[in-house]
């Protein structure tokens, strides 16, 4: 039997976490590894180097927390692509990026949780 899910534990896979792991694995990374590669032209900037660098460290923050989980690692790197395309992308059309990465991660993390509320609202 799965444990219960929260009001809270939905409000940080929506609010919480997106903020904050959009700070330290979009953000950060992506401008930081943009500063190391000045040299690129900002169409280049949106693929490449630093969407990768960013979805690496995002896919291994959850397989290094998910007990060395390498399905974990992989659809947690593949959806650090997503997010950190997303971010440069927006970046690179001057949209607001942050805010509008957070909203991506916080409605795809809902979508995860979906299923869980129906199996818990069903079998009670």
């Amino acid at each position: 039997m799965q444990p219960a899910i929260s009001f809270g534990d939905i409000f940080r896979a929506m609010v919480v976490a997106p903020i904050w792991e959009t700070f330290i694995f979009q953000l950060l990374p992506i401008l930081v590894v943009d500063k190391m590669i000045e040299s690129r032209t900002e169409e280049e900037k949106i693929r490449g180097t630093s969407i990768i660098v960013s979805a690496f460290l995002f896919g291994m923050a959850y397989y290094l927390t998910h007990y060395l989980d390498l399905i974990k690692f992989m659809s947690t790197f593949f959806a650090g692509i997503v997010l950190a395309y997303s971010y440069a992308l927006y970046k690179y059309k001057e949209k607001n990026p942050y805010q509008i990465t957070v909203i991506i991660h916080g409605l795809s993390n809902l979508v995860f949780y979906i299923p869980a509320l129906i199996i818990q609202m069903t079998t009670k």
